[in-house]
């Protein structure tokens, strides 16, 4: 397993970062974050993947937390777990995004920002698959019509209104998790408590793959797996 060293020096971490006003004071936001094999500059796009929302992430320069642009972002312990996911896939590129773009490393005061923000604006528009946003999502989403999406949000149940709304907008026959014991819109965090049970997130997320892969493969036996 490679170290947090070895995945610093292997990959770059970029993320768009936003406020949005508030009553008291300004919601702290991120919204998509890309993480690349150096050297950076590959175009395509080897997965999505869909958490809760950005946790700990913050820009390695505090002046660009409200920049609206692509920075250098610190990584935060589940995005070194992507990190160890492409490694084992060898891939190059992939772009994170949340239910939610609100900025909390706790998931309890999380679920209490975003009913906060929700009374103050009117609307769930923090989150990337609400309303015109969610227009702008499948258009991206469609642009990378075979490329996988790892859902990997949790399965806390506060969760369950942001989830299922994206639900609504991800492509289900490029889904790729490992659903929660309850099913439904229950899928498990790379990074739930026991280290057994992260290994167990990764070994099957990666046997999915493989099985994805390999249906692509059948239905177009005469594409290059390059390709």
């Amino acid at each position: 397993m490679p170290t947090r060293s070895d995945l610093d020096t292997r990959y770059a971490v970029r993320g768009s970062f936003y406020e949005r006003p508030g009553r008291h004071a300004a919601y702290a936001c991120r919204s998509a974050l890309d993480i690349e094999r150096r050297p950076r500059g590959y175009t395509g796009l080897d997965a999505f993947v869909v958490m809760m929302n950005p946790g700990s992430s913050r820009p390695c320069n505090p002046a660009h937390a409200a920049s609206g642009r692509p920075v250098a972002t610190v990584p935060d312990a589940t995005q070194y777990r992507i990190m160890t996911l492409m490694d084992r896939r060898d891939w190059r590129r992939v772009r994170v995004i949340n239910l939610s773009d609100l900025r909390d490393p706790d998931s309890g005061r999380f679920v209490q920002q975003v009913r906060r923000y929700e009374r103050e604006h009117g609307c769930a528009d923090h989150s990337i698959f609400h309303g015109a946003r969610a227009a702008r999502l499948r258009a991206a989403l469609s642009r990378h019509p075979q490329t996988p999406v790892i859902v990997a949000w949790g399965v806390t149940a506060e969760l369950e209104t942001l989830a299922r709304r994206a639900l609504e907008v991800l492509p289900a026959q490029r889904m790729v998790g490992r659903p929660g014991a309850q099913g439904g819109w229950r899928y498990w965090h790379p990074l739930p408590r026991r280290a057994r049970w992260q290994q167990l997130w990764l070994d099957e997320v990666c046997s999915r793959l493989d099985e994805l892969a390999a249906a692509d493969a059948h239905a177009n036996p005469g594409q290059s797996p390059c390709a």
